[in-house]
């Protein structure tokens, strides 16, 4: 049993929050790993559900402990905060938070532009050429992230061979043709997971995602490629900052 002191001057409620946020700390609740039950911790700090009732709830709106409906109450994930000002680097974002970065490739192709709705809508390559579709899916810890198509010029055929899992993307390409990044145009929008994304980020189907569109140019103001990201916004946030002046 933990003790709580009924004379100190610190509240019983915040008491078992922080005896809670130790057992995290010290890794005795993973994330994503369930708590014991209100009962439990009743028995666990001897003190009433109303003060335990009380402490979950308050690690709840700090975004450290998630209750699952008919589940439970689970350590939630900490989210990946990506800063587009650092150069919106995925894996750096990753090891800020300890977490694990990873990359899977899906597939590799050339495809006509036909099939992406998003280039019918607005075309950003020569009409008569189609392009290289990579499918990728990024992880923290195992857990899928973002759901990303990257396209390119059909010319750029040294993609089939690269290693997209364990290296940069712009890394690989300024490698093989020394163009350099200049800039990033994005755009955002809220979209529904349909059942293949669904499938793809293991969420649920309907869940909000950030639909990330990016526009990657050059220094000569020419088109390197374009991307296309599905972000499970529950695991991440995105930081934009700008200047005045």
């Amino acid at each position: 049993m933990k003790h709580v002191y009924n004379d100190s001057a610190t509240p019983l409620h915040a008491q078992v929050s922080k005896a809670l946020m130790e057992d995290i700390a010290n890794g005795k609740y993973v994330y994503g790993a369930k708590i014991p039950s209100e009962p439990e911790l009743c028995k666990q700090f001897d003190v009433s559900r109303i003060t335990v009732r009380k402490a979950v709830e308050n690690l709840q709106e700090k975004g450290i402990l998630i209750k699952k409906m008919g589940k439970g109450t689970f350590v939630a994930y900490p989210k990946i905060v990506e800063d587009s000002s650092s150069g919106g680097s995925f894996t750096k974002s990753c090891m800020l938070i300890n977490a694990v970065p990873s990359t899977k490739v899906l597939s590799k192709e050339k495809i006509s532009q036909d099939k992406v709705s998003s280039l019918k809508e607005r075309p950003l390559f020569p009409d008569n050429q189609e392009v290289i579709c990579v499918e990728r899916v990024r992880s923290a810890n195992g857990i899928p992230v973002i759901y990303e198509f990257d396209y390119f010029y059909e010319h750029h055929t040294y993609i089939f061979d690269a290693d997209l899992e364990n290296r940069q993307l712009m890394e690989v390409i300024s490698s093989n043709t020394g163009i350099i990044e200049d800039e990033v145009e994005e755009m955002f929008e809220i979209e529904y997971a349909n059942k293949i994304i669904a499938g793809v980020l293991q969420c649920p189907k309907g869940t909000p995602l950030l639909h990330v569109k990016q526009k990657v140019i050059s220094e000569n103001g020419e088109l390197i490629y374009y991307n296309e990201q599905y972000i499970r916004q529950d695991l991440y946030k995105y930081v934009v900052r700008t200047k005045r002046g």
